[in-house]
């Protein structure tokens, strides 16, 4: 919608889609990663690598949004 209409993505979507399939996960409660759901690859979103060549990597094609988690994580950590 937001292309189609001409507005920035970030001013649509809200941000949970935009960071789909994105996910923090904690294992100790205090390391956090940035992960894929689990559910990504059977719904379609994300695939392995190997089955489509000449497409990026998903660090490559979510890094936007892994560096907005970032930013979002380490800002409430100083609060």
């Amino acid at each position: 919608m937001a292309l189609r209409s001409g507005r920035a993505v970030e001013a649509v979507e809200p941000r949970a889609c935009r960071h789909w399939p994105l996910v923090i996960e904690s294992r100790d409660g205090r390391n956090l990663r940035i992960a894929v759901h689990f559910d990504a690859e059977s719904i379609g979103c994300v695939a392995p690598l190997a089955t489509l060549p000449g497409q990026p990597s998903i660090r490559v094609a979510f890094a936007a949004e892994i560096a907005e988690l970032r930013q979002l994580v380490l800002g409430r950590r100083r609060l």
